[in-house]
């Protein structure tokens, strides 16, 4: 739900700044090179397909970049703080997984080797006890 969010706030953002940069500069989106910005930027559902592509890297985040330099630096930076957020976030979570799964593996060895101590006090006092029973040839305690 927080990376549809930030999916959905990053891209609103990218998708008007092309649609003004389109609105203002008509003659310069119609030509060949603008038209991978169009496609990748234009609309709110191709922009956060190629935000999630570059958080997942399916697209290399520098190549969007790239494509956006026709735009006000303010567009570029608001990418740059996206990218860095998502991939923080991402790191975030995945170390936090590991970290997980390593406690709670820690914890099974814990419980593994109490009870494996526990079972060899166990064969150790029945051990001890048949000595003590067999030494016993007069069963007088």
């Amino acid at each position: 739900l927080v990376l549809l969010s930030m999916f959905y706030l990053f891209g609103v953002v990218l998708t008007q700044g092309v649609a003004d940069y389109c609105s203002d500069q008509d003659h310069k989106c119609a030509a060949l090179e603008f038209q991978e910005m169009k496609y990748r930027f234009g609309s709110l559902r191709g922009t956060i397909l190629s935000l999630f592509a570059a958080m997942s890297g399916g697209v290399a985040w520098g190549d969007l970049y790239r494509m956006l330099e026709p735009l006000s630096i303010f567009y570029r930076w608001i990418f740059l703080v996206y990218v860095c957020v998502a991939m923080f976030a991402v790191v975030n979570v995945v170390t936090g997984v590991f970290v997980d799964v390593a406690v709670q593996s820690s914890n099974k060895d814990r419980d593994n080797v109490i009870k494996e101590e526990l079972h060899k006090k166990q064969e150790f006092v029945a051990k001890i006890s048949t000595v003590f029973h067999d030494i016993d040839a007069d069963k007088d305690g």
